[in-house]
């Protein structure tokens, strides 16, 4: 049995289709990107709040309690809806809130272990979790920037 050959317009065609799913399947990764640009934000709009309000430790657990619920309903929404993605897109994603849980907990272990962070320190753990949260915009631009 010989395989019939296409047609240069169906070829033409063919290709059409698979660059066609290929942007699709890319553009979802640009979701992800927003999320982290969103979920960043939120972040440092509760953490400027703490800051704002010279609030002790236990706030910041209660304030980030949003920023948390706010992250298991994107995840969830995604799962959902996103259909399509690349498995660069979801190991950066991924990868990026894991980078930024490890970089924060290095970040406040050496503000404790110094004494830069203590009781009355708001101002500076407003700069601390600034600096921490660097990770997240940078996960979030290398996926709203890839082709």
């Amino acid at each position: 049995m010989s395989v019939e050959q296409p047609t240069p317009d169906q070829a033409r065609a063919a290709i059409a289709a698979v660059e066609a799913a290929h942007t699709l399947v890319h553009s979802g990764d640009r979701y992800f990107g927003f999320a982290l640009l969103v979920w960043s934000g939120c972040f440092l709009v509760a953490m400027a709040i703490v800051a704002m309000l010279h609030l002790n430790a236990v706030f910041v657990l209660v304030t980030a309690l949003p920023v948390y619920v706010a992250t298991r309903a994107l995840g969830s929404w995604q799962r959902r809806e996103q259909r399509a993605f690349t498995t660069f897109g979801k190991t950066t994603f991924y990868l990026t809130i894991g980078i930024f849980l490890l970089w924060t907990a290095m970040l406040i272990s050496w503000g404790v272990a110094t004494g830069w962070l203590g009781p009355h320190a708001s101002e500076r753990s407003f700069a601390l979790m600034t600096v921490a949260v660097i990770p997240v915009p940078i996960g979030a631009l290398v996926l709203l920037w890839r082709k």
